[in-house]
């Protein structure tokens, strides 16, 4: 059974259908971790309806489909999608199954990335070492933000790391970090200031859970989720008086690494630095799975700051065709 279905309990009519399907993707070299447990959901909405036909009908995909008033763009694409290409598979293999004609799209570009100012971050991690709760969380959330600020790294990679996933060159502390996305696993090494932080960081937390091998533990010792760092990302912003946007427009803990990227390219370009030599060493640092991930970046950085503008046009033309800056 594959990787990301066996965890779940899969009871529809078209689990077997499921299970080879997502097999066959992850055969082909994709992950599909997200995918697959949005056809567990799939799964058991079809139990809790009721529907008992062999078959996927227009009726059961239609209803499944239709788009939730709590729903962004993005969500309601991934569930049309996901099991459109279900629906497809099962016609492949020589099942009946409806496939709607329709593809949805969405547009990609329509979130603007969140880029905090200096100021910003500074009264972030003022915040944040003020922060209530016992003494591993008040070591903890602190720690894991910053180093979230001064690398770049995914939320999920941060909490991925283990201590075995720290060596030493000199002073300066190298993190061997699992990727996230495209399994770009790579070293990020750390400014020496960083390193002092992060060992001195280490050396409270290991008295406080001996027994743990992860960097950002849990009370048990285990590596945390997601979403307990983001409700402790939103209390520190309100406490930073820095606005959220509601949902779906920020500011998320990974604008972070948006911010990262933005003005690590503005010093990469102040600094006269060949771009073109410096560019692929600042996408294999991200983990970008090319130099065309970061283009999102590049018109970012010319936006705001449009000092760079003439610099960014001549190096990467060819990539980004035409940068706009507002006057405002």
């Amino acid at each position: 059974m594959s990787k990301a279905i066996k965890k779940y309990s899969l009871s529809s009519q078209y689990s077997t259908y499921i299970t080879a399907f997502v097999s066959e993707k992850q055969g082909l070299g994709n992950k599909y971790y997200a995918e697959a447990g949005e056809l567990k959901r799939f799964d058991r909405f079809v139990v809790e309806q009721g529907y008992t036909d062999p078959v996927i009908t227009k009726t059961i995909f239609e209803i499944w489909a239709k788009k939730r008033v709590y729903e962004s763009e993005k969500t309601h694409y991934s569930r049309f999608r996901t099991v459109r290409q279900l629906c497809q598979y099962m016609t492949r293999i020589g099942s009946e199954s409806y496939i709607s004609p329709m593809i949805l799209k969405f547009n990609k570009r329509a979130f603007k990335p969140y880029v905090f100012t200096d100021d910003e971050l500074e009264r972030f991690m003022k915040s944040a070492n003020n922060i209530s709760g016992g003494v591993k969380n008040r070591l903890l959330f602190p720690m894991l933000y910053e180093i979230l600020i001064c690398t770049g790294l995914r939320l999920g990679e941060a909490l991925k790391l283990e201590r075995a996933n720290i060596s030493y060159q000199g002073n300066n502390i190298v993190l061997f970090v699992h990727g996230e996305k495209f399994d770009k696993d790579r070293l990020v090494p750390l400014t020496e200031n960083m390193s002092k932080k992060l060992q001195n960081y280490l050396d409270k937390i290991i008295m406080i859970l001996p027994d743990s091998k992860h960097v950002f533990p849990t009370q048990r010792g285990g590596a945390y989720c997601q979403h307990v760092p983001y409700i402790t990302f939103r209390k520190i912003l309100w406490m930073a008086g820095i606005s959220h946007g509601g949902r779906g427009k920020g500011p998320r803990i990974h604008d972070f690494r948006h911010t990262f990227a933005v003005k690590a390219l503005r010093k990469l370009v102040v600094s006269n630095e060949d771009m073109l030599s410096a560019l692929p060493l600042l996408c294999k640092y991200l983990g970008h799975q090319n130099i065309y991930s970061t283009q999102t970046y590049l018109s970012l950085t010319a936006e705001m700051f449009p000092s760079v503008t003439s610099k960014m046009e001549t190096a990467f033309e060819d990539i980004i065709p035409k940068l706009e800056v507002s006057n405002e």
